[in-house]
């Protein structure tokens, strides 16, 4: 039993379980640029929890009761053992629009979204919820740990990225020499990357890692399209982005080889 103000489970958290509301209701907020933001309210009858567990990642959202609320927990083994015997489940129509929603409503709190918001009304937010049931369907949550490489500069692009929590970073060789690197570019939460390939149909141009336990958003090349076409101003501030990001790079490696040069 919950009481009104308790959290029954916060962003990031680890995992743990799927919940089921029998009594009451909750809200769901994640972090946002602005601070705390509202997502949605759920009442009786309604699951949480469900895309922390199905895309093996930390809690995408904060769930509170706003009134005396009763849950049921399944837990993290026993829903594994669950979808064992009853692996259609996933698959099935009803749970996949479950995600979509999920996935879609925790969007509100990218800066890259943004632009889908129609007008706020009091402290609350109006968005494109059509768009952002479309994007809710293409872009799936993936779990990455502190240390591992997401792409190596000379990979193939088939994908784009967006940190929903977390941090990498971006580096690439010198002068083509994989033990000489330099770090071009640290990213956080909302940042994005992986964008230059996908727009070049160029291979990747750096190698980005984890440098904390990061929560990503990816995107599929083959929707990458739609996606420009469903987000006002994404190409064009992915364009200016590059643009941004291509001169620091060459200044960056341009000012090492002089010294590299000049020390010799």
């Amino acid at each position: 039993m919950y009481m009104e103000g308790d959290v029954i489970c916060h962003q990031d958290d680890i995992a743990d379980g799927l919940y089921y509301i029998v009594e009451g209701s909750v809200a769901v907020s994640a972090k946002s640029s602005n601070g705390e933001k509202h997502l949605a309210t759920l009442q009786k009858g309604s699951l949480l929890g469900e895309i922390a567990l199905v895309s093996q990642s930390r809690r995408t959202a904060t769930v509170t009761a706003v009134q005396r609320c009763q849950v049921l927990k399944m837990e993290k083994e026993n829903f594994t053992r669950f979808l064992g015997i009853f692996p259609q489940l996933q698959e099935s129509k009803v749970f996949s629009e479950l995600i979509k929603r999920r996935t879609a409503s925790s969007l509100r709190t990218i800066p890259i979204f943004a632009s889908l918001m129609k007008k706020e009304i009091g402290p609350l937010q109006k968005f494109d919820e059509s768009k952002l049931e479309l994007l809710g369907a293409m872009l799936k949550y993936k779990e990455i740990k502190k240390g591992d490489t997401i792409f190596h500069a000379g990979d193939n692009g088939d994908a784009l990225y967006i940190i929903a929590s977390g941090s990498c970073s971006v580096s690439s060789c010198v002068n083509g020499d994989v033990k000489r690197s330099i770090e071009l570019n640290t990213l956080k939460d909302g940042d994005w990357f992986g964008e230059m390939s996908l727009m070049g149909n160029v291979k990747r141009s750096a190698t980005v890692r984890a440098t904390a336990d990061t929560l990503l958003l990816k995107l599929d090349k083959k929707n990458f399209q739609c996606f420009l076409s469903l987000v006002p101003g994404a190409e064009r501030e992915f364009q200016n982005r590059i643009y941004g990001r291509t001169a620091k790079r060459y200044d960056l490696i341009s000012s090492i080889i002089y010294l590299i040069l000049f020390s010799l």
